[in-house]
């Protein structure tokens, strides 16, 4: 496995969403709701059942009854960063939106491990074109869930015009739309996942502080 260079941006961000004393992603266990089984630090095994974790945590498992936490296993804790920074960060290609919009690439990547990549994308691609004003602002681009050269020329268009908070703050009520269409079509998920929503958080200027 080759060693990574994380830069400031994906390290907030992962900070945020998977490692630090307030993230959203942790632990070790199973939802029953959960179509993902087995996770370890957000990362599902029915959907990730290759990854290289998996040996590690199954062997301290038969020790221990558990695995470690991450803080107490530095082979573990490099596989599961090196995992995000390559599925969650590169994959989608939030490396080329972080120059332009940290804050929305670091919402982007909580967005994307809890609702897919895919989604992620298109929530940023709707909100730029919902900015628009009619396309007389610039022209609607198609919400293809990818990041491209033309996604990312309209957000840098759109953070002129329409600015950060605002931009950042529409990302962040379509993600809890998205939750509240989830538990709205599926009452019994209502308490398994409340906590969904702290996840929405407006705001972006802390994200960005000392960037």
């Amino acid at each position: 496995m080759e060693k990574l260079d994380f830069d400031k941006v994906f390290q907030r961000a992962y900070e945020i969403t998977i490692s630090g004393p307030r993230s959203h992603e942790g632990g070790f266990g199973k939802n029953q709701f959960d179509s993902g089984g087995t996770t370890y630090f957000g990362i599902a095994r029915n959907h990730h059942p290759d990854w290289e974790g998996w040996y590690i945590i199954d062997s301290q498992i038969k020790i221990y009854g558990k695995p470690n936490p991450i803080f107490k296993d530095r082979k573990l804790a490099y596989l599961v960063k090196h995992f995000y920074f390559k599925e969650f960060w590169e994959n989608p290609r939030l490396d080329e939106v972080a120059p332009i919009f940290p804050a929305g690439a670091i919402e982007m990547f909580d967005t994307g491990i809890n609702c897919g990549t895919g989604t992620a994308v298109k929530m940023l691609q709707k909100t730029l074109n919902l900015m628009n004003r009619r396309a007389t602002y610039w022209p609607d681009i198609k919400v293809d869930h990818g990041i491209g050269p033309v996604t990312l020329g309209t957000l840098k268009t759109c953070l002129v015009i329409r600015g950060k908070a605002r931009t950042y703050n529409i990302l962040n009520y379509y993600q809890a739309k998205y939750y509240i269409d989830l538990m709205e079509a599926a009452p019994q998920k209502y308490e398994e996942f409340i906590g969904w929503f702290n996840r929405v958080n407006t705001g972006y200027e802390k994200l960005e502080e000392g960037l």
